[in-house]
């Protein structure tokens, strides 16, 4: 595979990793085991495991995951849509009209322009080029 495709197809890895939010969860994955790998030195695989993930006891990259993590979820980038709801009426001689939270969209002015009928049917054989 070129190169260049590679570094693509890993930049797309990366942006979708970023856009879910499992950068945090990698990153998190990582000081666990950094934890793990250091407590074990220091006392039995019990007491290590049980230190480790109680969270009493965070070290610097987990408060800095807890922090970013909240970040993100507190991110006002993206704001979810309110519940948009369709009303669909007939108007008199104007035919359907779509209002969607008082913005109304109507049919056009003159609709009989869009129910014309060709003046004859069309031919039946196709000249050559």
């Amino acid at each position: 595979m070129p190169p260049m495709k590679t570094l693509v197809r890993l930049l797309l890895v990366a942006s979708l990793l970023y856009g879910t939010g499992a950068h945090w969860a990698a990153l998190q994955s990582a000081a666990w085991a950094g934890m793990l790998a250091t407590r074990v030195s220091e006392s039995s695989w019990a007491d290590a495991v049980k230190s480790t993930f109680s969270g009493e006891k965070p070290c610097r990259v987990c408060r800095v995951v807890a922090k970013g993590s909240s970040a993100d979820e507190n991110s006002t980038l993206i704001r979810p849509v309110p519940n948009v709801d369709f009303a669909f009426t007939v108007a008199p001689r104007t035919g359907l009209a779509i209002t969607i939270n008082s913005i109304s969209v109507a049919s056009p002015p003159f609709p009989s322009l869009l129910s014309f009928r060709p003046i004859a049917p069309p031919p039946k054989t196709v000249l050559p080029a």
